[in-house]
């Protein structure tokens, strides 16, 4: 408790104002003075929190507020405050504080009853950086509950001590509050005398990730993705480290790198997608204290099955080919043996050019798996030979024409579904953590669209910078220092080298790290008490 503001205390100017009042002391018998005001939280009984109010002469403490950020104390208000029981109920989560004050008489009998005596509780506000103009509904702060009164009058009981008081802080990242208590000294509906003040709140949110990867497998730690969640009032903190061993997951998880990268060697590497994810997701560790999480599955290579590519047609002249290349598919495709799902060969025939009324003419058969090679070195990841069955006549005399359908896959830089996010790591760590950020930012519902399933708060307008699938991309995205460039996929044109960490397209060069100025608020005014599920 104190009677003098601090310079990083919030200022009445910008919301509900502590009255004005002196210290001066009260001689009358008949007059009441205020003599504690404190926070509180009961875990069984009723105790102090202390922090950014004072021990207490009549209260025992029961919690020391610890968590700070630039000498404010932060408030989580996206968690639910008995998360890790009754017993260790948490004064520091939840969207309120409890308070309560105390009175006692100046002069005269102590042991009267105080019952009845009022005292006016207020608060300060001190605006978050960019917090709009306006808070709707139960996006502001309040007394009684979210969105609740600016001020509360409150009656002490026999003992002096009011009630606990409940204040609501607004769900705006970074708004800082004081609050405020002043006796009725005299009676008669007016406060005088001194001030009681707990000052230093601050509104932030909590949740934390799960990393989970392939034993020996060290990607870079978190620490521009946290920055860049701390810069928007979130705390993003690990929670676990999971390793997986090559024993324990599905088969066709772990290939040569060879097969997985240009030139890459006989490494072990893990590629994570499509056909074994539901194996991954399953490593998930649920906790009830750690109720919102993300699962960061962190591979070398993230690649799905594709399906079957369109029938390919080669006239090869030697009884095992030069290189050949998948041709109908798009530019991230890609063949590894065995086929990531199903048999890599489809479907494949043989047939000799021959002339008519030569031996060999007519003469077909059909190709097995074992006939299609993936080799090392290849000059890109679409290509593949063919060894012919020794069945086949001599094609260095006549070719022999081949049809088939291969089972290709694509490959990916990562992809989220819901909490669920698979991101790759392949030594360029600004890739990584642009990838990292932007897919847990799309876990907590960004960019927002109109709409409550996409969680857009009440107080903000529409997204000014939000883009989805007809500029670029899969989703919602920002725009933000983007250029459109004309594309004929794309009628409006595609955005290019956007510079927020929610633009569609990779920029490691060219990305801040950072929420931009219009994506921001946005992640400020974001509740998360949840992150999306899983589809």
């Amino acid at each position: 408790m104190s009677d003098e503001k601090k310079p990083s205390s919030p200022s009445a100017a910008n919301g509900g104002a502590c009255a004005s009042g002196t210290t001066k002391s009260c001689p009358l018998e008949d007059q009441i003075r205020i003599v504690e005001f404190v926070e509180i939280v009961t875990r069984g009984a009723e105790g102090v929190v202390e922090g950014a109010s004072l021990k207490s002469a009549k209260l025992a403490t029961v919690f020391q507020r610890t968590a700070k950020e630039a000498g404010r104390f932060q408030q989580f208000i996206n968690l639910g405050k008995e998360i890790e029981g009754a017993d260790k109920r948490r004064p520091d989560y939840g969207r309120f504080i409890e308070i309560k004050a105390r009175v006692e008489w100046c002069s005269g009998d102590p042991s009267r009853s105080l019952s009845g005596k009022k005292i006016h509780i207020s608060y300060e506000l001190l605006n978050g950086p960019k917090r709009p103009a306006v808070l709707k509904g139960t996006e502001k702060e309040g007394f009684g509950s979210e969105g609740g009164t600016d001020k509360e009058i409150v009656a002490a009981g026999n003992d002096g001590w009011t009630a606990p008081i409940k204040f609501y802080l607004s769900q705006f990242g970074g708004d800082e509050f004081a609050l405020c208590a002043q006796a009725e000294e005299k009676g008669g509906g007016s406060p005088s005398g001194k001030i009681a003040k707990i000052a230093g709140y601050q509104t932030w949110r909590k949740f934390w990730y799960q990393k989970t990867r392939a034993a020996g497998f060290a990607p870079p730690a978190m620490t521009v993705t946290e920055t860049a969640y701390k810069n928007v009032f979130v705390v993003f903190e690990l929670d676990n480290d999971l390793e997986f061993l090559k024993a324990n997951v599905p088969d066709r998880t772990f290939y040569p790198e060879w097969q997985a990268k240009v030139g890459g060697g006989d490494t072990q590497v893990a590629i994570i997608g499509g056909h074994n994810r539901a194996h991954f997701y399953g490593l998930y560790v649920a906790k009830t204290e750690k109720p919102i999480k993300d699962h960061l599955i962190i591979c070398e290579y993230q690649w799905d099955p594709a399906g079957e590519t369109p029938l390919q047609t080669f006239s090869l002249n030697k009884m095992e080919s030069d290189e050949l290349a998948v041709t109908g598919v798009t530019w991230n495709s890609a063949l590894v043996s065995p086929a990531l799902s199903g048999d890599l060969l489809v479907s494949g025939t043989w047939e000799s050019e021959a002339p008519a009324g030569h031996a060999d003419s007519g003469k077909n058969g059909v190709l097995s798996s074992a006939d299609i090679l993936i080799t090392k070195p290849r000059s890109e990841l679409a290509r593949f030979r063919i060894k012919l069955p020794a069945s086949v006549p001599d094609p260095t005399v006549h070719k022999v024409k081949v049809k088939l359908k291969l089972r290709y896959a694509k490959y990916w830089g990562g992809e989220s579904n819901g909490y669920q996010i698979i991101i790759t790591y392949k030594n360029d760590k600004a890739a990584y953590d642009m990838c990292v950020s932007h897919e847990v930012g799309h876990s907590v519902f960004q960019v927002p669209r109109d709409g409550a399933q996409t969680k857009k708060p009440a107080s903000l307008p529409n997204h000014p910078r939000f883009y989805t699938d007809n500029r670029g991309g899969q989703g919602a995205h920002c725009s933000f220092e983007a250029v459109s460039v004309a594309d004929p996929s794309y009628p409006l044109g595609r955005f290019k080298n956007g510079t927020c960490i929610m633009f569609h397209q990779l920029n490691p060069t060219g990305c801040k790290q950072v929420f931009c100025e219009n994506c921001a608020p946005y992640l400020q005014l974001q509740d998360l008490t949840e992150v999306k599920q899983p589809t």
